[in-house]
């Protein structure tokens, strides 16, 4: 495996010590979608249409099974799946599943990253972040079909569509959520890591120390370490190295920004240090990991 591969493979493969945390996008791949969709006869055919336990630290996901069914195990609760349900999978969220053979449907995910409009803002963000099972709409279906046509073209406005699109079919499926009243819907730790993970990518510049987070947060520095490796399988450095990194990746993929202006932005007053350690993590610099993407016109 290429460094540079492998360097997405440590940073978003992270492992807990019995459920493993994927990133998806082929598991390992060198840059970063917009997001990601696939069929369920893709994903699951070749394992026997079983998916064991797993999560999804950094993606949001929404499953729709078309035809056939499928029992799914959620956060140690077992649903059974129908033709034409929708399944709401917030990340961190343990889920695995066991569908019929031959199941037709689409599993679509969101970077929550990528999609601020629709997991870091109430009412919107409110519904998605529980996991939740109901059947999907007439409309949905109809966005989601078409959101997997955009997503197998290659147009130089696939990014924008696929962004649109996105962020249509979560307010869509938002629409038919409802909050839970009862227990087993809330993702884990009480959602201590996402919220640590947002105050990382708001606070870059800042150039915090971990005690500085954990005050932030209302917890002992210890505490904030210890979910963090219960939760990603990485410290709590490595957990703020590997957002940093992630960021830089997604700015030098979709935008012009120069690469200076990049680093300084994550904390970087060096343009220089910012190559090397960029180079340290990837495999490559900075302006070669742009032109490898061949999404952001280099200029």
């Amino acid at each position: 495996m290429a460094k540079s591969i492998q360097f997405w493979y440590n940073s978003i493969m992270t492992y807990a010590p019995s459920i493993p945390a994927f990133g998806l996008y082929g598991e390992g791949s060198l840059f970063p979608e917009i997001l990601h969709v696939e069929k369920i006869l893709d994903r699951a055919e070749g394992h026997a249409w079983k998916i064991a336990p797993h999560r999804h630290p950094h993606l949001h996901q929404f499953l729709i099974v078309r035809k056939g069914h499928a029992r799914a195990r959620i956060e140690g609760q077992t649903v059974d799946i129908r033709q034409g349900w929708l399944i709401n999978l917030p990340p961190w969220a343990v889920h695995g599943f066991t569908f019929s053979p031959g199941t037709e449907g689409l599993l679509i995910s969101l970077p929550v990253s990528e999609f601020p409009a629709l997991f870091d803002q109430d009412p919107v963000a409110a519904f998605l972040k529980h996991w939740q099972v109901l059947r999907a709409s007439d409309i949905l279906n109809e966005a989601v079909d078409l959101l997997f046509k955009s997503y197998q073209t290659a147009t130089f406005s696939r990014a924008l569509s696929l962004r649109s699109l996105g962020t249509f079919v979560g307010t869509l499926a938002a629409s038919l959520l409802e909050v839970p009243k009862g227990a087993g819907h809330a993702t884990p730790i009480d959602g201590l890591i996402l919220r640590f993970e947002a105050l990382v990518r708001a606070r870059f510049r800042e150039k915090q120390k971990l005690s500085d987070y954990a005050a932030a947060l209302t917890v002992s520095s210890s505490h904030l370490s210890r979910s963090c490796r219960q939760v990603t399988g990485v410290s709590a450095m490595r957990f703020i190295e590997s957002v940093v990194f992630k960021e830089a990746c997604s700015q030098l993929a979709y935008t012009r920004i120069p690469i200076a202006k990049i680093g300084y932005a994550l904390g970087f007053d060096d343009a220089a240090y910012f190559s090397r350690a960029f180079r340290k993590h990837t495999g490559m610099s900075p302006s070669a990991y742009r032109k490898s993407t061949g999404i952001a016109p280099v200029g």
